[in-house]
């Protein structure tokens, strides 16, 4: 068994036995009882965040590879921007495909470089060229890096390494303790968002209504 396929086949269980936890104490799921996920479940101290003034926290589970993450993404930064100063947008790992982990690894390497935000872009500009690597996109990810005038022997270190697998995991069996069921899923306060706003607009009916709460 590989060192791949035995980290999967953790995250499974892992996953599976927190699942069951929630459903047999509470009787339903997260979604249904319509409460605050605790933030120890959805921000940790080492998730990549835009601090705010701390009235209203974004938490986003995504993947990289994800292609309506890619959609969505402009949008996010619409939103950020919007609220520049006010809204904490903290980021969290859901992986879902084949080339994700690598993915999260291109990013966190980026990130110990002070160029986490312009790596995501990147990322996700260019999802369907790297997402289509079978072989593995990791040569993609360092071309990438040297376009951000990164020190690519530091970055490599990191991409050709499972630096950030354990993160990777933990974000993972976090979303499907907080009932995240797919990517993106978006929580205003702790409280998950059914459904993913469509434009501007509803993305800012939902944060105003925090505020104000």
């Amino acid at each position: 068994m590989t060192q791949d396929t035995k980290f999967v086949i953790g995250i499974i269980v892992a996953c599976v036995v927190i699942f069951a936890g929630i459903f047999l104490s509470s009787g339903k799921s997260i979604e249904e009882a319509n409460v605050v996920v605790d933030d120890g479940i959805l921000v940790r101290e080492d998730s990549p965040t835009i601090e705010g003034d701390g009235s209203v926290t974004l938490v986003e589970f995504l993947d990289p590879e994800c292609g309506a993450c890619a959609s969505y993404h402009p949008l996010v930064k619409q939103v950020l921007e919007e609220y520049e100063g006010e809204l904490t947008y903290v980021l969290r790992y859901f992986p879902l495909h084949s080339n994700s982990v690598a993915s999260v690894q291109a990013l966190e390497a980026a990130g110990e470089q002070n160029k986490y935000w312009e790596m995501l872009d990147v990322i996700f500009e260019n999802q369907s060229e790297w997402s289509a690597e079978q072989g593995g996109p990791v040569a993609l990810f360092k071309e990438y890096a040297l376009e951000l005038e990164l020190d690519i022997d530091a970055f490599s270190a990191v991409v050709d390494s499972d630096k950030y697998q354990d993160k990777v995991s933990r974000d993972r069996i976090d979303g499907v303790a907080a009932d995240v069921q797919g990517t993106p899923t978006f929580f205003i306060n702790g409280k998950k968002l059914q459904n993913s706003p469509r434009n501007l607009e509803e993305f800012k009916s939902y944060i105003d209504a925090a505020k104000q709460s």
